[in-house]
């Protein structure tokens, strides 16, 4: 690129700021940028929460609250296992902010819209706030915890733009798939008189050592005690694979996960394996539109039965990826929420295919939700379900080697806050393909057969998504009456604090936080000897922004008392620098008065409206108070843009040229 291209680069940028009247600046994220909350109690008329821990929550904090699990299934030994009786909480969500904390009870300041259940896999997800932001490196999310009932779920928000210059994924970070169980030969076995028929199994010795199944998926239901194993599906999981060596069913979301595949090429006296794993049933009716708001994880696949320690394990689900932001820029990246595709490093000759056991299902692809309003660039959305394992993958003769592959994934779901589809997004939401007899197998009567093994069918793309949130104010977080009053003001360069006290308990320590976000925070001011009265104190502060204070102290039992968060806001003009343009208009001879927080170079830039670079000055800036003379009598009248560049901050005018 050009010197000239740079300029006009650059000017752009200057214009666009100067328009906003913000800074040139956007903060950059990667890995885990949410924190996860076990919901364990709340109060709906007050929306009141009690969490595991409430670190990482404040006053201010935005959070969403989610419902992972809750719905009812049927639990008879019959086709209809696993099919969803009640839907219950199960998928609602609403975004919220925090009002108060104190210890890990948690206030949030909007009523709640929905009704949720805690005891049924609540969350709480906080969420960190930008105007814009830069993902550098791979965003995710923490992967589902089924024990602690937390992950799965990455939201990223930006009040202005999201660039996105690397990947978004939570692909495999929902519901998990089957876990391999092994059943060796001896003490479990099979024979051909007996043929299980089970939707459900718990471990041996119950009914008996030959009644063995593969693992069930997970999904949006509690897997009820005694019933972990066997075809029957779990609402959207899948089904494991039933004795002997059959395949698993896929996990479902939007679209339907896939039957898992027969063991075959069996003779008379041979052990039989006729019941595969179910796959998942379909979500499709049960939310994903503005009269039923609700969204899901990816259904985990379930696990192959194994008895040689050759099986696949069903794959996990795709977890929940939602970003807001008025733009997202893209150059050709990806947002990713597929299923993730299963293997056993036991299986020597290829990780991903079952050898002399059965397949595992694929796991369904999760949910992307994009509320922006305009996509600039190019970018790809996946919610794809993974593909069933092959199986009989091994080259030596071997008898009765036709093994059940696993059914493949059903696709997931992404739901567009638009009301079509923009030019530059390449959506994906198809179902994983089943497995089959792998090519390579022993047998050649069975190889590419699919076993009676079936794909997982299509997800979904949606439009109008409407983020669901309270509107009614039920909370006002107000200081306690401990803490009279607390301010924040600017000051010429500096900030000042003001605060009045009336204490009547044991303190043994105060302090200051000051915060650009109320999120990420520093102590400014500290003190161990705490008193009734009236205090001030002058932070000075590193740039020239605005940013938020909040006192607080600690009794001597560890109580902390907070005051609300307190903003000491700054013009944008002084936000961006400062240095203040003097006269403005002038005749071309002005200069730039302010203050620099170092001594460093200072480039100055002036360009017309069509972009072109007109007058370049190179000066120097000392520590403390300057002035910078600008000599342009050679302008023409007209309006102009001065952009000055340093070491510490980029700024923007509107310069004015006049004759008189």
């Amino acid at each position: 690129m050009s010197n000239r291209q740079l300029h006009a680069v650059y000017l752009s940028l200057c214009m666009i700021l100067w328009i906003a009247g913000v800074p040139l600046q956007a903060q950059s994220v990667s890995g885990v940028i949410n924190t996860y909350h076990k919901v364990t109690a709340i109060t709906h008329p007050t929306a009141s929460l009690t969490v595991n821990s409430a670190t990482g929550l404040s006053p201010g904090t935005r959070v969403l609250l989610i419902q992972m699990k809750g719905a009812a299934i049927n639990t008879t030994n019959s086709s209809a296992f696993g099919s969803i009786t009640a839907m219950n909480s199960a998928g609602l969500y609403e975004w919220n902010t925090v009002c108060s904390v104190a210890g890990n009870t948690v206030l949030l300041k909007y009523g709640l819209v929905n009704t949720y259940d805690a005891s049924a896999f609540l969350q709480l997800v906080a969420i960190p706030q930008f105007v814009s932001v830069t993902v550098i490196d791979t965003l995710t999310a923490a992967p589902w915890d089924p024990l602690s009932g937390t992950g799965g779920v990455l939201v990223l928000e930006a009040s202005d733009t999201v660039f996105l210059n690397a990947p978004v994924s939570v692909t495999g970070k929902g519901f998990t798939g089957g876990q391999l169980q092994n059943y060796p030969v001896p003490t479990y076995d099979c024979i051909w008189s007996t043929n299980v028929t089970n939707y459900f199994l718990s471990l041996p010795p119950s009914p008996n050592l030959y009644y063995t199944g593969g693992l069930k998926g997970e999904g949006i239901s509690a897997t009820p005690t005694g019933m972990e194993y066997g075809r029957g599906r779990l609402a959207n999981a899948g089904g494991g694979g039933n004795n002997h060596n059959t395949g698993g069913g896929g996990g479902s979301n939007y679209g339907a996960g896939g039957n898992g595949g027969n063991r075959s090429n069996e003779s008379l006296a041979s052990c039989h394996g006729t019941n595969p794993g179910i796959g998942g049933t379909s979500l499709s009716s049960t939310g994903y539109s503005l009269a039923n708001n609700r969204i899901y994880m990816g259904g985990g696949g379930g696990a192959g039965h194994m008895n040689n320690n050759k099986g696949i394990p069903g794959g996990n689900g795709g977890g929940i990826c939602i970003i807001k932001a008025s733009v997202l820029l893209s150059s050709g990246q990806s947002i990713l929420a597929n299923g993730q595709r299963p293997f056993n490093i036991l299986c020597s000759t290829d990780n991903f295919h079952a050898e002399g056991d059965g397949g595992g299902g694929g796991g369904a692809g999760g949910t992307i939700l994009l509320n922006i309003d305009q996509l600039n660039g190019t970018c790809t959305a996946e919610a794809i379900g993974t593909d069933g394992s092959n199986s009989s993958h091994k080259t030596t003769t071997a008898v009765n080697d036709c093994t059940g592959p696993g059914g493949g994934g059903g696709g997931g779901v992404v739901w567009l806050k638009v009301a079509s589809l923009p030019a530059g997004l390449t959506v994906a939401v198809n179902g994983g393909t089943n497995g089959v007899v792998s090519m390579l197998s022993a047998i050649a009567a069975c190889r590419g057969s699919a076993n009676g093994a079936t794909s997982g069918t299509a997800g979904a793309l949606l439009f109008n998504h409407v983020p669901v949130q309270g509107s009614t104010i039920g909370c006002v977080p107000l200081a306690p009456s401990s803490i009279r009053r607390f301010s924040a003001s600017p000051e010429g360069l500096h900030n000042r604090l003001n605060w009045q006290l009336e204490i009547t308990e044991k303190v043994s320590e105060l302090k200051i936080e000051r915060s650009a976000d109320q999120l990420n925070s520093q102590i400014v001011f500290s003190q161990s000897t705490v008193q009734s009265g009236v205090f001030t104190h002058t932070d000075v502060i590193p740039q020239q922004q605005s940013f938020y204070y909040r006192l607080y102290y600690t009794t001597v039992t560890g109580k902390r008392i907070y005051s609300a968060w307190v903003l000491a806001r700054r013009t944008a003009s002084f936000t961006a620098s400062a240095l203040k343009l003097m006269p403005n208009p002038s005749n071309g001879n002005a200069w730039l008065t302010g203050y620099s927080p170092t001594a460093q170079p200072a480039e100055l830039l002036i360009y017309d409206q069509q972009g072109r670079l007109l007058h370049q000055q190179h000066d120097y800036l000392r520590k403390g108070m300057n002035r910078i003379s600008l000599y342009c009598t050679q302008l023409p009248e007209g309006s102009y843009i001065l952009c000055v560049r340093t070491g510490t901050f980029n700024s923007q005018y509107k310069m004015v040229v006049g004759r008189w």
